[in-house]
C-alpha cells in the first residue's frame, strides 16, 4: 500500500495562499501564467543569467511582489501594473512548481519506505 501522506506544507506557500490582490490583478496573473516561460521570464524579472530553485525564486517573487503592492496601495508614481501583474503571474507559476517538487519529493520518499513486494 502507497503511502498517501501530502507533502509537507513549505512556509513560503503559505505566504502565497495568504495574498489577497483585487480580483482584476489577479485575474490577469492567472491569465499570464498561461504563458509564462521560466526559462525566459525569470531570469528577467530577477535579473539573474539563469533561473534558480523554485523555493529561491518564490522567495525572491514574494518579495519582489510586496514592493509592487506597497507602491500600489500607496498610489507610488512608480508603479506600473503590467510589472505587477507579470510578477504576479511568475509568483504563482514558481508556487505551482514548488508544490509539483514538494508532491514527487514525497512521493519518491513514499516508494522507498516501501518494503519489497517479492
Amino acid at each position: 500500500m502507497l503511502d498517501t501522506t501530502p507533502a509537507p506544507r513549505h512556509p513560503l506557500l503559505t505566504r502565497v495562499a495568504a495574498l489577497r490582490r483585487p480580483a482584476l490583478l489577479a485575474s490577469a496573473a492567472r491569465f499570464g501564467r498561461e504563458d509564462y516561460c521560466r526559462a525566459t521570464h525569470l531570469p528577467r524579472l530577477l535579473h539573474r543569467m539563469t533561473p534558480p530553485p523554485p523555493a529561491v525564486a518564490l522567495a525572491a517573487l514574494i518579495e519582489m511582489e510586496d514592493a509592487a503592492n506597497t507602491a500600489r496601495r500607496q498610489g507610488d508614481a512608480t508603479y506600473v501594473i503590467s510589472a505587477h501583474v507579470a510578477l504576479l503571474s511568475a509568483l504563482v507559476a514558481e508556487a505551482g512548481q514548488l508544490t509539483a517538487d514538494l508532491h514527487a519529493a514525497a512521493a519518491q520518499t513514499a516508494l522507498e519506505r516501501q518494503p519489497d513486494a517479492a
